[in-house]
């Protein structure tokens, strides 16, 4: 992990924008391809119907996807206001994501310029008037977890809550058996687990020694929904995460 100065004025800068939520949810998953970014989205979406302020944040640089899944443009105009307001996406739902800054472009970021512009859109993220916000982080544990670990551990360590998205797939709850451990010291919290595409008869309440939240089943609708928030209210998937969304976020 990059060292981050202390004395970096960004890291205040973080602490001031992190203080004005309420609640802070990082999505993980130590291996791609298991729908963290789609739960991440149903997430937010379940809470902002149920009335809640929500701000979804998109820190993986390299391969955002977020704001699809939400029906955001990639160009938008920004409010300027102690930094940028995030662009509103529905009633009580919010987004930020590196695409309304570098356009649909990939940016291989590594080592320092990583830590850079994750400092960079967590200080100019303005989330006032937001409750929960939501982090849609990338796939595995480098450069921009780690750090994000170690900011929110400084700046909102009390607020902060990691769920862990995995498929049942032996390998994917293999891989996050392995890698929990690691989250649980960064950010003194043990994470709750969501098992995501999951067959009609999965069950389990523990992977290892983490809690599963609940499961969402496999719904072949939701590629289709992409887009669409009026569609994605309509799937299984959508039903099952609003089906757990108060044991996810009152711990």
């Amino acid at each position: 992990m990059v060292n981050i100065v202390e004395s970096d004025p960004r890291v205040s800068g973080v602490e001031y924008q992190l203080s004005k939520v309420e609640k802070i949810i990082v999505v993980l998953s130590t291996k791609g391809g298991v729908g963290k970014s789609t739960i991440t989205a149903l997430l937010g979406l379940a809470l902002a119907d149920k009335g809640i302020g929500v701000g979804l944040l998109d820190v993986d640089f390299a391969n955002p996807t977020l704001h699809m899944i939400v029906g955001a443009p990639t160009h938008v105009e920004l409010e300027e206001v102690m930094g940028v307001k995030p662009y509103r996406v529905d009633e009580n739902l919010y987004i930020l994501s590196p695409v309304f800054f570098a356009g649909d472009t990939s940016l291989p970021l590594r080592g320092q310029e990583d830590v850079d512009a994750l400092l960079e859109i967590l200080t100019i993220g303005n989330w006032e008037d937001i409750n929960t916000l939501i982090i849609d982080t990338p796939p595995g544990l480098g450069d921009t977890q780690l750090t994000l670990f170690k900011l929110l551990r400084s700046t909102a360590k009390d607020k902060t809550r990691a769920l862990a998205v995995t498929t049942p797939s032996q390998l994917s709850i293999k891989s996050l058996e392995r890698s929990l451990p690691l989250v649980e010291q960064l950010l003194s919290y043990k994470p709750l687990v969501v098992v995501n595409m999951a067959g009609p008869d999965y069950l389990s309440r523990h992977i290892g020694e983490y809690a599963v939240a609940g499961v969402v089943r496999y719904d072949a609708s939701l590629e289709e929904a992409i887009g669409s928030l009026d569609k994605i209210r309509k799937t299984k998937a959508y039903s099952d995460v609003m089906g757990i969304v108060d044991s996810i976020v009152r711990v």
